[in-house]
Formats: structure tokens, sequence, C-alpha cells
């Protein structure tokens, strides 16, 4: 943080992103509801076969080393629930619905490997002012996600088998 003071950038955090106290979107709900469908509108989403195959490999060999490995999907702006895709990268509900379908089977299959939807595709606990923008909680956002999250983390240790299965 000393070298972001001697570049003379204020209200920035350790990872540079300046503005996090306060919000990016509109203020008004009206405003908010334009922008953010409008930035959600173009679907762009196909499934990489091969991305998925290397990830799970992946997750499997940390597994296979008495890995934890923890996967969420953090909560998106709840206008995505109106929206026509699923997030501003262009997923789609389908799309994502896949995904998590996908990362669900691969929570009941590995052992040591857990899984949770924090976002419910825009049906979760967060209002519009708890977003920095469409995709990330601001301070306010992020402080009740990380209350979350240290919950869902107490009960993965619950779960913990004591020797791992082996995958293929």
């Amino acid at each position: 943080s000393i070298d972001l003071k001697t570049l003379g950038m204020g209200n920035v955090d350790i990872w540079g992103w300046e503005g996090r106290m306060k919000s990016r979107l509109p203020e008004t709900q009206e405003e908010a509801r334009k922008e953010l469908l409008d930035e959600m509108s173009v679907a762009k989403y196909q499934f990489n076969e091969s991305r998925w195959e290397e990830f799970i490999c992946s997750v499997r060999e940390l597994n296979q080393r008495n890995v934890r490995v923890l996967l969420l999907i953090t909560p998106i702006h709840p206008l995505v629930k109106e929206a026509a895709c699923a997030d501003p990268d262009g997923t789609t509900h389908d799309g994502y619905r896949e995904v998590i379908q996908k990362l669900e089977a691969l929570d009941k299959e590995l052992p040591l490997t857990w899984f949770t939807d924090f976002n419910q595709d825009g049906h979760h606990a967060y209002e519009h002012q708890e977003f920095y923008d469409v995709d990330h909680l601001n301070r306010k956002g992020s402080h009740k996600l990380t209350k979350r999250i240290v919950e869902w983390l107490t009960q993965c240790g619950k779960e913990t088998p004591v020797e791992p299965k082996q995958s293929n």
C-alpha cells in the first residue's frame, strides 16, 4: 500500500481497485435496470469440453494428493433474473444451469471437492446496494458473502472423509 500512495493513487485496495467503498452502478433502480439488462443482452455462450476436461483433471489430481478443492459461484446483480444472459460475459441461463449441473456432479464424485452456488441465477439475498458493478460485490456485499463462505467452509470440513476414494 506504500507503493500505491507513492504513485498518488487514493482509495485503492491491495488489488488496485479504486472506489470499492462506493458503486460503479447507477444510483436509481431504473437506471441500473436499463444499463445492466443491456450489458447482459448478448448471448455468447459455448461450452468448451476440452477446457472442462482440463479443469476436472486438475481437480482430480489435487484430490488424489489430499488437497481439498472448494468451488463456488459468487453473486451477480439480482437483475440477472430478468436479463437475456446469466452474466455479462454472455453465458446464457441454460449454459449457466449446464455448468452448475457439471459442478454439482463433480462435487458428488470427488470426496475432497465441494461446490456451492451463491448466485442462484440471481435468486439470492444480495441487493442492488451491495454491488460495485454487475458481477462484483462492494465492501458491504463482500462482508456479507464472506460470512456465508465461512459458514459453508465449516460445513465442508465436517464432511471430509478419512481416506479419499481413487478417481479414474
